[in-house]
């Protein structure tokens, strides 16, 4: 997002407003009895490209939509289901906007292999309603953190029905993304915390439907697999 929008453009008042919604709702979700688990990391969003650029944008995560791996998720409401595969961050201490790269590698406790649902085609328009509705958010699912070399080779595989449908891969550390995602947090009163994990932007994006069962694999994070039924 420009840094040279002042207070009164209309742009830099639709993001905080997009973001506060969404917190909204996520605060009845946690005042209903679901767990805090952290965030996710929204990008090559066409809606959301348009009003900050390239600039990420945060979703949240709680235990409301946390699946445990091999378990299955219901499809009923989702108009275009998408099965990505993503890098888990978890925090073992609090990071800050003002946190040099260095001090957020520091903060970072490991990684893990995350595989996240997202509809992208959900019944809400424009750029807040993309925000406010978690930012194509259904579910997902998170292996174990390993302590990883930053900056080490992450290879990812989808795998549907057996079959291989999409492949990528990374060596990125995070800490940029992390960064962004803090200013934007802390901007609405809330910020990245110890024990957060973050997902952190899709390596493999595939089309799923009922019947799927559903496999991404991150070397040397391990695999996650799920079922999709009606």
């Amino acid at each position: 997002m420009s840094d040279d929008r002042g207070p009164n453009d209309p742009t830099t008042r639709r993001v905080p407003l997009a973001l506060q919604a969404q917190l909204h709702a996520r605060g009845a979700e946690l005042d209903s009895g679901a767990a805090r688990v952290g965030w996710k990391v929204g990008l090559h969003i066409a809606e959301v490209e348009e009003v900050m650029g390239n600039e990420p944008v945060f979703g949240y995560l709680t235990s409301a939509t946390h699946l445990e791996p091999g378990s299955t998720f219901h499809r009923r409401g989702v108009r275009a289901l998408r099965a990505e595969s993503e890098v888990a961050v978890e925090l073992d201490r609090d990071v800050r906007s003002t946190d040099d790269p260095e001090t957020v590698r520091t903060a970072v406790a490991g990684l893990a292999a995350a595989l996240e649902l997202v509809d992208v085609d959900p019944p809400v328009e424009g750029f807040e309603g993309v925000v406010s509705d978690n930012v194509y958010h259904r579910a997902f699912v998170l292996g174990p953190t390993r302590k990883v070399v930053p900056g080490t080779r992450l290879e990812s595989t989808c795998r549907v029905n057996g079959e291989v449908r999409d492949s990528g891969k990374t060596s990125e550390d995070f800490a940029v993304k992390l960064v962004v995602i803090a200013r934007q947090l802390e901007a609405v009163d809330e910020g990245l915390r110890a024990g957060d994990r973050i997902i952190t932007g899709s390596l493999t994006h595939v089309p799923v439907r009922a019947g799927d069962a559903v496999e991404i694999s991150i070397e040397p994070l391990g695999s996650l697999a799920i079922q999709i039924v009606d």
